[in-house]
């Protein structure tokens, strides 16, 4: 694998997001967990309306797919719609929920930064170092939601500050370094 420079537009996108995680990181520390479960909500319902209305955008205005995938498109759109207001009648469901998404996000990115570490022998040795360390740690993070989950409502909020701060640090050292791995 070969190292290439990643263009300025996307170094600058990675340090703006990296510096937003960690903002973001520091401020839900200073919250209630109780707040935070309820703004996470609240976002999750958002983010599922947005979903919809992308779904049926792009069933409407893609003429590049079939009729029936964007028939198709549509209709997951819709029924995303109607879903949205759900977490806000079954809170708890959608915490628990909310809870493993978490959970197995964490697991796979944590995975992608192993795989990416172990896999990239062009890449410098701290930063290869870095992606196994915050690979592992994301990973130990997410298996600890999922094996105590009552527990881990409680320190999802924490587990949500240490993976915006370790996706933040990664996003800032891709975006001033510049360097990506990418197949020769």
């Amino acid at each position: 694998m070969e190292i290439k420079q990643s263009p300025m537009w996307l170094r600058a996108i990675q340090i703006i997001f990296g510096l937003i995680a960690i903002i973001l990181s520091f401020w839900v520390i200073i919250q209630p967990p109780l707040t935070t479960f309820f703004i996470l909500i609240l976002f999750f319902a958002i983010g599922l309306l947005f979903i919809g209305l992308m779904a049926i955008f792009r069933g409407i205005f893609s003429k590049d797919l079939p009729g029936w995938l964007r028939a198709l498109n549509i209709i997951v759109g819709i029924l995303i719609i109607i879903l949205m207001p759900s977490p806000f009648f079954e809170p708890i469901l959608t915490a628990f929920l909310l809870l493993w998404l978490f959970a197995f996000g964490l697991i796979f990115y944590g995975l992608t930064n192993l795989m990416l570490g172990f896999a990239a022998p062009d890449t410098p040795g701290w930063y290869r170092a870095l992606l196994i360390i915050f690979g592992f740690l994301l990973m130990i993070f997410g298996f600890q939601v999922i094996w105590a989950p009552i527990f881990g409502l409680v320190l999802a909020v924490w587990f949500l500050c240490f993976g915006l701060i370790f996706g933040g640090i990664e996003l800032l050292i891709a975006g001033f370094t510049g360097q990506r791995p990418r197949r020769a």
